[in-house]
């Protein structure tokens, strides 16, 4: 597990020991990488889904399309390379405040919701997120309201 975690700073470009220089790329791959879990928890990564990753990725990242195409393809890898959601959630309770958690919550439901049905493993697995990343439950629930 180590090796893993390494491994993804490394893919990152980053050696272990300047984790604390996060950079917003690094904030957007791993904001991504939980994006595409989502997406891809119910078995079925739809296009509309897909396409409100992208939006996500240009409208609040400022990517062009190109980019977020490229980026979502890099964070498939980083999600299929994973042992855990661990290697995800544990940046984001060391880089994330509550309201960016709050945010990627949000985001999380904006991708499930994207296809006009929240399957049980979509929601299963945001819970699960927002959990590890210790978001209060309100929070949750306010973050499902806003995105719709």
């Amino acid at each position: 597990m180590i090796k893993t975690i390494q491994g993804f700073f490394r893919d990152l470009g980053m050696p272990n020991s300047d984790r604390a220089a996060m950079t917003d790329a690094d904030i957007h791959m791993i904001s991504a990488a939980l994006m595409t879990e989502v997406m891809l928890s119910d078995g079925h990564a739809g296009e509309m889904e897909k396409s409100e990753l992208l939006e996500i990725l240009t409208g609040e990242f400022g990517f062009n399309y190109p980019e977020a195409e490229d980026f979502i393809e890099r964070a498939r890898h980083r999600v299929r390379d994973s042992t855990s959601l661990f290697e995800f959630t544990d940046f984001v309770n060391r880089h994330f405040d509550n309201q960016d958690k709050f945010r990627l919550v949000s985001h999380l439901w904006q991708v499930a919701q994207a296809d006009g049905v929240v399957h049980k493993l979509e929601e299963a697995t945001i819970r699960k997120i927002a959990d590890l990343i210790y978001l209060s439950h309100s929070a949750f629930i306010r973050a499902k309201q806003l995105a719709r």
